[in-house]
């Protein structure tokens, strides 16, 4: 039993350490002139109407794996899940790192 326990405490630190050091944040980019900051579904407000954006996949694989401890997918969807993109379909087509 001891030895189940032990076995569970490192999966969780490996998968913690994990997280913190591989986690795919998403990257905030200036468009037109203007920055603009990911956003997910707690702070949609921050959605610039000016900018095009994509659904970050490292994130939402990140959420998918996480599912069972609540906080992955709770970070990752609730405000980094789109990013600004920088594509030739966009209209806005003056981007910057």
């Amino acid at each position: 039993m001891t030895f189940i326990k032990l076995l569970i405490a490192g999966y969780i630190a490996v998968f913690l350490l994990a997280f913190v050091v591989i986690g795919n944040r998403a990257d905030g980019m200036v468009v037109n002139g203007s920055y603009h900051e990911p956003y997910g579904f707690f702070n949609m407000e921050q959605k610039d109407p000016q900018a095009c954006y994509r659904v970050v996949f490292g994130n939402a694989i990140w959420s998918a794996v996480g599912f069972t401890t609540a906080i992955a997918p709770i970070y990752f969807l609730g405000w980094y899940i789109f990013e600004p993109r920088p594509d030739e379909d966009c209209p806005y087509q003056t981007f910057e790192r």
